[in-house]
């Protein structure tokens, strides 16, 4: 078995909202097939966060022989504090260990541990992120990572035997560097979960920077608690906004139109065709009945002209929700909010932002 052990420096942070707690250990493995049964692990790596480093090492299997010792080795590394962080690892690279380890009657299970799948946390976010697929790979061309691997785990099979033939250093950099850039660029990745608050409401702004109506939009930056590594850029029918570093920018366009506010318990109402608007049952009594209808859902209404802005049609003190008919998308008037307020903002990116970034 043969053994590497170095010290790389990172620029990327684990944070500990994400959820990987004080003892995370990037883990991934190289096999020589899918099944379990019929294939070996032939190499496993695996960094810890020290510092601003990474405590990277590696166990490669120069034969079938050594398989059993690479899990052993690994193992070694592993604490029932450890959270095991993987890229589908629960899918792939713990059953498959597990199932190794059992053949060769070694005591090894991970049920004591905490497993972060990345590929699990970060699948959400194909589509925000605009990303054809929800490979390593792609993740990692989002964040401008460099690869000199430029293989995937399967061709990479035939290598290995042709290694263990003749131990040639040249055929064990192609497999031993496509595991150190699989583990080790992990961590870059992990920086992908800076964008989940966005997507899930839980972004707070703690500063509105300025607030503008320009160009038949209202527009706002905002100061955010998260800081992300990549600029991004969003756009729907009903907004467009982006987030670089802390600052998140918004610009939701204005409709200078006539909008209708229903109301829910249209049985209560009735509705006056002369001027387009319903009234309360109390009220509409002294209306002469020749001038007034029972309100359906569709005329339960009444009419407000006006500066509107999309939203994604939640209900709070002291606005209302305009639409054109029922079940249309809502607005909110412009007169009912305080673009100035930072309440109004944190709000809205924390309740109708995540809405309308899944709503198409």
């Amino acid at each position: 078995m043969k053994y590497i052990s170095k010290y790389i420096d990172s620029s990327y942070t684990l944070k500990p909202e994400w959820g990987m707690g004080p003892h995370p250990l990037f883990l991934d493995i190289e096999t020589t097939g899918l099944s379990a049964g019929r294939s070996m692990i032939y190499l496993i790596g695996s960094a810890r966060p020290e510092g601003d480093k990474l405590h990277f090492m590696q166990w490669l299997a120069e034969g079938p022989e050594d398989e059993r010792a690479v899990i052993k080795a690994a193992f070694s590394e592993i604490t029932p504090e450890t959270t095991v962080i993987t890229f589908n690892g629960e899918t792939f690279d713990l059953p498959f260990i597990e199932r190794r380890a059992k053949r060769f009657r070694l005591p090894y299970t991970f049920d004591y541990n905490r497993s972060f799948d990345l590929l699990k946390k970060l699948r959400p976010l194909k589509k925000l992120l605009g990303l054809p697929r929800c490979s390593q790979k792609s993740f990692e061309a989002f964040l401008g990572m460099p690869r000199e691997d430029k293989e995937d785990g399967g061709a990479l099979i035939r290598v290995y035997w042709d290694y263990v033939r003749n131990h040639s250093d040249q055929l064990a950099h192609l497999f031993l560097i496509h595991n150190e850039e699989d583990v080790l660029n992990m961590s870059g990745v992990a920086s992908l979960l800076s964008y989940r608050p966005l997507q899930y409401g839980e972004l707070s702004a703690a500063e509105l920077i300025e607030t503008e109506c320009a160009d038949g939009a209202l527009n706002a930056a905002l100061r955010v608690s998260e800081n992300v590594p990549v600029q991004l850029d969003f756009s729907r029918s009903t907004l467009r906004g982006r987030i670089r570093n802390d600052l998140l920018t918004l610009s939701l366009p204005i409709s200078d139109t006539s909008l209708y506010y229903f109301f829910k318990d249209y049985k209560d109402y009735y509705y006056i065709p002369e001027q387009d608007t319903a009234v309360h049952k109390s009220v509409g009594e002294f209306i002469p009945k020749e001038q007034r209808v029972q309100a359906k859902k569709e005329t339960a209404r009444v009419k407000k002209c006006g500066l509107f802005l999309p939203c994604a049609g939640i209900i709070r003190p002291q606005q209302h929700l305009y639409r054109e008919a029922p079940g249309a998308p809502t607005y909110l008037s412009l007169s009912e909010i305080d673009p100035e307020d930072l309440g109004f903002w944190n709000a809205f990116i924390r309740e109708d932002l995540p809405m309308i970034l899944a709503g198409e």
